[in-house]
Formats: C-alpha cells, sequence, structure tokens
C-alpha cells in the first residue's frame, strides 16, 4: 500500500506524564498459580479533580471501574521465537470467547468456559496463507450474530467465520483491471478494517487500500457463481479534489447510520449509509491528522490508524493517527478537535482506541518504542474532564507490547491486550469482574492422555510406502 506519511519523530519518553503522589506500600498477596498481581504495576498518572488527592492507584481504578487488579496469560499453542506479536483482538459480546491474530499468520480462538489454568485456544486457523491477519471484529450485543466474526486477513478477501471457527462465507475480491471501483464487485486492495454494523445481525462494513469501504449482507445479499458473496453497498473515499485515497480505519455510530472513514493522508470523513450507497454526512472531518490544518501540500498527512464513537453518545468520536495523537471531535461543530493527547507512540496501523463499557473512560494501548527500555504501557483517560494526563497508566516490565491493541469486554468486565511474543494478557479484578478469566484460572491442567491430538508435537514426516517404491524404481 502507498504511505506517504514519513514516522515523525515522537517524544523520547513515551511517557511524558509521571506519576505525581507515590503509591502506598502495598501487601502482597497469594494468588493462584499462573494468576499474576497486576496492581504491582498501576501507578496513577496525574490526572482527577483534587478530592481524589491521596487516594492510591488501586482505589481510583474502584472508582472508575477499571478492572486491572490480576492477570493471567492466553498462551499459544507451541512456543516459539519472538516477533510474532498479536495484530488483532475481538471478543464475543457475552465474552466467552475470544480471537486473537498474529504475525504468524494465524488467528487463535479461545474459550473461557471450556479451558484449563493452561489457557491454551481450542481452535487455530489460517485465514488466508502467507498472509498477516490485521483485523478481527465480533458482533454487538443484541445484535443477533450467533457469535459470528469477521477476519480481515491480509489481503482482499474477507472470510465470515462461525463461532466455532468454520468458514461460512467469503467475501469475492475485485477486478484490480477495472478502473472504476464502483464496477468491482469486492476490494481489489489489502482490507484494513472490518467492523459488524451495529443493530444488524448480518451486516458487515469493511475498509480497504482500494480507496473504497463496503457494506456486506452475509445473510441476504449477492452471490457470485462461485458462492463468494459480493458487494451490497459501497462508498467512495476521495480527497476534496477528488482522488482516490486508500481507507485504513472504519467505526459506524450506535444507530448503524453513519460511518466514519479515517485514511493514509490523515482525513477522516462521515457517510450516510442509510440511502444504500453512502453519501457524504455534514458535517464532516476533513482534515483530522493533518498538520497546519491543512495549508500543507497534498500527501502531508499521516496514516489515520483507528477511529471509534464514544459508547452511548452518537457525536462525539476519537481518532488516533501516526502523529502520535488521539484527538476528540464533536461532529456537530467539527472545525477543530476538542481534546487533543499528544505522545501517544502509534508506531503501525493496528494500534487501536477501545472504551470502558460506561464511557467514562477510554484505554490507548502504547507500543513499546524501538531501541528504547519502555516496553509498552496502557494508559486510561477520563473521557468527561479536560485534563490530558491520564488517570492511570498501567506500566510493563518484562513483556512487549508490540502494536497496540486491546479490547475491553463490557459483560465479563476484563481487559485483553496483545503482547509481542505472541500471546494475551488478560486484565481482571476479582470484585468488578464476572467468569471469564475468573472462571478458567481456578481450573487445573488436565493430565495428557494418549489419544489427545497434540498440535505442533512434532510426530514426523507421513510416508508413502507404495509412492516410495515406485520412485525408487525410476532410473
Amino acid at each position: 500500500d502507498p504511505n506517504p506519511n514519513p514516522n515523525p519523530n515522537p517524544s523520547s519518553d513515551p511517557n511524558p506524564h509521571p506519576s505525581l503522589e507515590p503509591e502506598p506500600r502495598r501487601v502482597a498477596r497469594r494468588l493462584p498459580p499462573g494468576v499474576l498481581d497486576a496492581e504491582e504495576h498501576l501507578v496513577r498518572g496525574g490526572a482527577g479533580h483534587k478530592s481524589l488527592r491521596g487516594r492510591s492507584a488501586a482505589d481510583l481504578a474502584l472508582m472508575y471501574t477499571v478492572p486491572v487488579a490480576q492477570a493471567v496469560m492466553l498462551n499459544r499453542v507451541a512456543d516459539g521465537s519472538r516477533g510474532i506479536g498479536v495484530t488483532c483482538i475481538s471478543t464475543e459480546a457475552s465474552g466467552s470467547r475470544v480471537a486473537v491474530g498474529a504475525k504468524d499468520g494465524k488467528l487463535r480462538l479461545y474459550d473461557f468456559g471450556g479451558m484449563d489454568s493452561s489457557h491454551r485456544p481450542f481452535k487455530v486457523l489460517v485465514p488466508e496463507s502467507g498472509c498477516i491477519p490485521v483485523d478481527v471484529a465480533h458482533g454487538a450485543a443484541g445484535a443477533g450474530t450467533r457469535g459470528r466474526f469477521v477476519v480481515a486477513p491480509g489481503s482482499s478477501a474477507c472470510g465470515v467465520y462461525s463461532r466455532d471457527g468454520d468458514l461460512a462465507v467469503e467475501c469475492t475480491k475485485g477486478d484490480m483491471y477495472i478502473k472504476d471501483q464502483g464496477n468491482t464487485k469486492g476490494h481489489t486492495n489489502r482490507v484494513r478494517a472490518v467492523r459488524w454494523r451495529p443493530q444488524s445481525a448480518s451486516e458487515v462494513l469493511t475498509a480497504a487500500a482500494d480507496g473504497t469501504a463496503r457494506l456486506w449482507d452475509v445473510d441476504g445479499g449477492p452471490v457470485s457463481v462461485w458462492q463468494k458473496l459480493e458487494t451490497h453497498a459501497i462508498i467512495k473515499v476521495k480527497t476534496a479534489e477528488g482522488t482516490p485515497v486508500p481507507a485504513s480505519a472504519l467505526a459506524a455510530a450506535a444507530d448503524g447510520n453513519v460511518v466514519a472513514v479515517g485514511a493514509i493522508d490523515g482525513a477522516v470523513k462521515l457517510y450516510d449509509i442509510r440511502d444504500g450507497f453512502g453519501r457524504a454526512a455534514k458535517p464532516r472531518i476533513s482534515l483530522a491528522h493533518v498538520p497546519g490544518g491543512g495549508r500543507r501540500a497534498q500527501g502531508t498527512g499521516y496514516v489515520v490508524t483507528a477511529a471509534a464513537w464514544v459508547p452511548g453518545n452518537e457525536y462525539k468520536l476519537l481518532t488516533r493517527a501516526q502523529d502520535h495523537a488521539v484527538k476528540f471531535w464533536d461532529v456537530r461543530k467539527a472545525s477543530a478537535p476538542t481534546k487533543v493527547l499528544d505522545g501517544v507512540y502509534t508506531p503501525t496501523e493496528t494500534c487501536g482506541i477501545t472504551f470502558s463499557p460506561d464511557g467514562r473512560v477510554v484505554l490507548l494501548p502504547v507500543a513499546a518504542m524501538p531501541r528504547s527500555d519502555n516496553p509498552g504501557e496502557l494508559r486510561f483517560y477520563d473521557l468527561l474532564g479536560k485534563d490530558t494526563r491520564p488517570l492511570l497508566r498501567y506500566a510493563y516490565d518484562d513483556l512487549k507490547i508490540g502494536t497496540g491493541v486491546a479490547c475491553w469486554n463490557g459483560a465479563i468486565k476484563q481487559i485483553l491486550v496483545g503482547l509481542e511474543d505472541g500471546r494475551s494478557q488478560v486484565l481482571f479484578h476479582p470484585a468488578l469482574s464476572e467468569n471469564g478469566a475468573l472462571l478458567s484460572s481456578v481450573k487445573r491442567v488436565r493430565a495428557a492422555r494418549d489419544t489427545d491430538i497434540q498440535f505442533g508435537s512434532g510426530v514426523g514426516d507421513v510416508r508413502t510406502p507404495a509412492l516410495e517404491a515406485e520412485e525408487n524404481r525410476q532410473p
């Protein structure tokens, strides 16, 4: 994909807001095997009303219902070399199952109710050989998607999978030789973002580097002669001059009618899809992450990596880009952001934004900086306040946040974070969280049986004697 946006020089210190108050000494607690103490990594970030002075980070986490007290690791099937970091993560609306994509090209599925404290996946998928999954999304609560999830495998064709990981339908690839993208039935370049349309059980939204965002009807949409899903509606993402620009981020408002699409030139545009073909909605944020407010030449903006609507608010939108800034917008008067968070290191196109279920707190995973001793951290900000300092910071030590992906599930009230070694960390609080890791972390690991199927166990090569004999007879 074309990427005209050079990576700006971020602050040498990815933590510009150190804790302003010393944390009181904590008493070590006895935890079950495999459960980590997460509170020791949690510190105050400096924000908060003066009435909160003197409160510990743990007290502040309880006040804002931030479930950071204990943690477990979702493991891979077999250990391997580092550098296969997590690229995407998503949970069912109920929180019982998790899908995690990594740089090794695999998508791992976990079931909290069925796994023990070893936290191994029950299924491993390869969505598309030779490609790295860049996004995965489950349907919202009450949408009736039956646990299905959609995957952007790193190519131009997305796939919709059942709850058990079986491919239900695959989106068709478009004809790359057709210039007008409106005349082709699928994407012609890599899909970068996927989402289920809110309040819909069958419609999926995708955004791709071919300069389009598309709407697909999984259950009742048109199907090609090869039994692959065709586009239901299309949005052409263009610059003010009418030039197509690759889309890089996608977010749909709670009513499912307005879609925010971010592009690699730093623009974020709003589209109304109620009429089926995505006309531009007014107002639109056209120069969200362009230096100088758009006075510079075209192509100087920074890649928009994420866009997200604040839960329960159809006017509040957050965007994140590779200028290492997160901006808050009120789309009713979008001439300027209402708040800007600087110094949020964003090295890759997968760095995202996630919210607490009640919409009071925004979580920003900050990836590890190269050639730095800081392995990355989680920052929790107050959405309602004007302070640009974080409320809380969860700092890592021997682990690294590789690509800045995280997911906050409202049903089980737990946070999942992707790490650089291919594992995922589940953060929870015994007093706030429900089910999820609370169930699996107390189950003993079952002893191995001779009848168990062991993935990656190295059983050796499969030999065919008849074929070997035929090859030996050949001169």
